[in-house]
């Protein structure tokens, strides 16, 4: 196989990849918003808030005292490791008299 041919199946694998873990967030948020609850090992990603900051998703974990599942992520700048409940960091907030998402994922 030339080194082209090998470079554009590798390409194609990862724009696949790429779609296949969009429409997984895209499915998790949703659920999240319609409060159906959240799969036991979503993908890691990055996310910036709305008011500015990148964040790196680390995974979930279950609040023991109120079983809340919350969401554990890291502000990739000052390192400051912080959890929020999870229907919050997947949920949207009101920006100007618009609805925006708190975090919006911008990679896998």
């Amino acid at each position: 196989m030339s080194f082209e041919r090998l470079t554009n199946a590798g390409n194609e694998l990862f724009a696949a990849l790429e779609d296949s873990l969009d429409a997984f967030w895209e499915e998790t948020i949703r659920s999240f918003r319609a409060q159906d609850g959240f799969p036991k090992s979503p993908p890691l990603g990055f996310f910036d808030h709305y008011k500015g900051g990148r964040y790196g998703f680390l995974g979930t974990a279950t609040q023991e005292s109120d079983g809340v599942v919350v969401a554990i992520y890291r502000h990739l700048e000052t390192g400051a490791l912080y959890t929020r409940p999870a229907a919050e960091f997947f949920g949207e907030v009101e920006v100007n008299g618009k609805s925006v998402p708190r975090f919006q994922r911008v990679s896998p």
